[in-house]
């Protein structure tokens, strides 16, 4: 017997089968369905693909349904495992976290307000750090590239050295005080005896460079 005779056949008997059982059948698959068994589920719709009832296709669709549901529920639940495990300050990964729980679950008012609570977390950062970095651009201009004295703090100090053709610069360092800079520079110079001696000034300076008071001298 020929290959498509006997896939005729078994097409005949099923249908037969099924005439015959139509609601066992139907039972049996609702069963495999209601306990979530949904690959016994899926054997059995299979078994009976060429029938053409009412109820089958509704079962069907029932099932496609409850398999895309459990698959929801299982990404759902290792999104938020994910995201309970995430760092706090992982603001990229929580956000990411909540737009996929959101994809999967659209509407949802928990995970919108998620969503934005972490675009806008994100925008702060995001604007926090263009402020830093035009802030640090803006006092590093104050800053010799070559050996980082301040430029304004080094007129002021050859103005009152005693040879300011002697100076010689050793270090600069500064403290951030948000509203001004405390800067300190050493240097060595001649003194009025013609002794090269090392210096330091340390002075407050506004934002701009300015130098606003000097605090403290050595010697």
């Amino acid at each position: 017997m020929a290959q498509a005779e006997k896939a005729e056949l078994k097409r005949i008997e099923t249908l037969e089968h099924f005439n015959k059982n139509r609601e066992t059948v139907i039972a049996e698959i609702k069963t495999a369905l209601d306990s979530q068994e949904f690959g016994k589920a899926t054997a059995l719709l299979t078994e009976y693909r060429f029938v053409d009832d009412s109820t089958i296709h509704a079962i069907e669709a029932e099932l496609q349904e409850k398999i895309a549901e459990a698959e929801r529920a299982k990404k759902t639940t290792a999104l938020l495992a994910e995201l309970a495990s995430a760092a706090e300050s992982d603001l990229d990964k929580r956000m990411g976290l909540t737009k996929n729980l959101l994809d999967l679950h659209p509407g949802n008012e928990e995970y919108i307000k998620a969503t934005d609570f972490y675009a806008h977390r994100i925008a702060e950062e995001n604007e926090k750090k263009r402020t830093t970095e035009e802030r640090k651009k803006k006092l590093g201009l104050q800053f010799s590239v070559w050996d980082g004295s301040h430029r304004t703090l080094e007129k002021l100090i050859k103005a009152t050295m005693n040879d300011p053709r002697s100076y010689e610069h050793v270090e600069t360092v500064y403290w951030d005080m948000e509203e001004h800079l405390i800067v300190r520079t050493t240097f060595r110079g001649k003194n009025i005896y013609g002794g090269v001696v090392p210096n330091w000034v340390k002075a407050k300076i506004d934002l701009d460079g300015n130098i606003i008071e000097v605090i403290e001298t050595y010697p």
